[in-house]
């Protein structure tokens, strides 16, 4: 959701091939942003609202763009036979955060195992390797201030690091961490199904359910401007298709604002 709270966008394959739209918040007037033949995906609002940043693929390989919330002035930032994805806008807009499948002698080539999480400036420069294991690193997301970043790990769950990528501690199971816009709690997948999102404290602690699905794969969890309410895909068979839906934190009132097929 945009900053302001007046747009969300999202990728859809209803053209057959990918594309970012945007949707009003009640989910009226859907705008394509990226037509053509190419798949693009994950995107995500700079804090101000001016753009956003999304991945193209081309030939197979992902690659980081930005681009004005109307779709306008497109530009790729990342290039290379590295396949990069997840990218997003630290609070000042002068940084990206994002996964990278590196070409290394420990992993099989782009596969999900060799993810690392990277960090650039908004212009594609200063491209910075922050973790560097033998584990899947992905899903990176700022905290308010720049100071931190969460990412997920494959079998270990959400961890928490400063945004020099040092001092990384676990903060328990879960996957897609987001900070709130306070700072002071992360929403996240909450089991290794996708059939929960729930809700914690920055530190990792008080963890509660928010909304479970025993039919639906339940993905991309992120807190509304004010904090109140969690935006959600809830996915139906496992293609990519199901409701883009909100949820009250106070109230767990689920409202559908748009269609994802």
């Amino acid at each position: 959701m945009s900053p302001d709270g007046s747009l969300i966008v999202f990728a859809s394959p209803r053209t057959g091939c990918g594309d970012i739209y945007s949707i009003k918040a009640d989910g009226s007037q859907a705008t394509v942003l990226t037509p053509g033949p190419q798949c693009e995906c994950d995107p995500q609002f700079s804090a101000d609202g001016s753009r956003i940043v999304f991945v193209r693929e081309d030939e197979g390989i992902g690659h980081i763009w930005t681009m004005k919330v109307d779709g306008s002035q497109q530009r790729q930032l990342a290039f290379g036979t590295e396949y990069d994805d997840g990218p997003c806008f630290s609070p000042d807009g002068l940084r990206i955060a994002y996964t990278r499948r590196v070409n290394d002698h420990k992993f099989k080539p782009r596969t999900i195992a060799s993810a690392e999480i990277f960090v650039m400036r908004s212009d594609g420069t200063e491209q910075t390797r922050l973790t560097d294991n033998d584990r899947a690193d992905w899903q990176p997301s700022w905290s308010a201030d720049g100071r931190s970043l969460l990412f997920a790990t494959a079998f270990e769950g959400i961890w928490k690091m400063d945004a020099a990528g040092t001092s990384a501690i676990a903060l328990g199971p879960g996957s897609s961490p987001q900070y709130s816009p306070d700072g002071k709690r992360i929403v996240f997948v909450s089991d290794h199904y996708g059939k929960e999102i729930s809700i914690m404290n920055a530190d990792g602690g008080d963890r509660t359910v928010l909304f479970r699905s025993q039919n639906h794969c339940l993905c991309y969890p992120s807190f509304c401007p004010g904090g109140s309410k969690v935006l959600f895909f809830r996915e139906e068979k496992g293609i990519g298709v199901g409701d883009i839906c909100l949820i009250g934190i106070a109230d767990r009132k689920v409202i559908v604002v748009g269609r994802n097929d």
